[in-house]
């Protein structure tokens, strides 16, 4: 017998042992996502109608509904899609299954909405409370300028040159 077979063997045990590790790390992430998405959904749905202080941390009503409603959405987009791509691609899709995929719709609705949100309040901080100074000094009266009368106003001629020349005129004969 060759040696080749001996080989061949190491490499495929190896090779499935790394897609076991894989897919086991998916599950575990899935799974702590799933947990996570489970617990904020509790805590948007205690929020629904007023806001929900957890030490320092604040569920807004308008973002619990956002979170509920989105995680809704992508329940229901994640098997439309999933349908779509299985009549299009004519792939044949294991339908009982279902529930997994709608889980996983709605974890990327919900948990994909507040990433987003996030990122966007990490690019733009809400400006801190605002502390007035504790006293101001008060602002110097302004004076008053004292007013100067504007001159007559008197509109110009074509002939301005000649006649100021006429003048200069008239004052060098006197």
């Amino acid at each position: 017998m060759s040696q080749k077979n001996d080989e061949t063997t190491a490499i495929a045990m190896v090779m499935a042992f790394a897609g076991v590790a894989v897919m086991m790390f998916f599950f575990v992430i899935f799974t702590i996502a799933a947990f996570a998405t489970f617990v904020l959904t509790i805590l948007c749905l205690l929020s629904w109608n007023k806001p929900l202080h957890i030490g320092r941390i604040v569920f807004m009503p308008e973002e619990s509904r956002a979170f509920v409603h989105f995680g809704l959405a992508g329940s229901l987009l994640v098997p439309a899609f999933i349908l779509f791509a299985s009549l299009f691609l004519n792939i044949h899709i294991n339908w009982n299954y279902l529930s997994y995929m709608m889980l996983g719709g709605y974890m990327l609705g919900s948990l994909g909405l507040m990433m987003m949100l996030g990122q966007e309040g990490q690019q733009a901080a809400p400006p801190t409370e605002y502390t007035p100074p504790r006293h101001q000094l008060p602002a110097p009266p302004q004076r008053a300028l004292p007013r100067q009368q504007p001159e007559n106003f008197r509109f110009a001629s074509w002939d301005d040159e000649e006649s100021e020349r006429n003048w200069e005129d008239e004052d060098d004969q006197e």
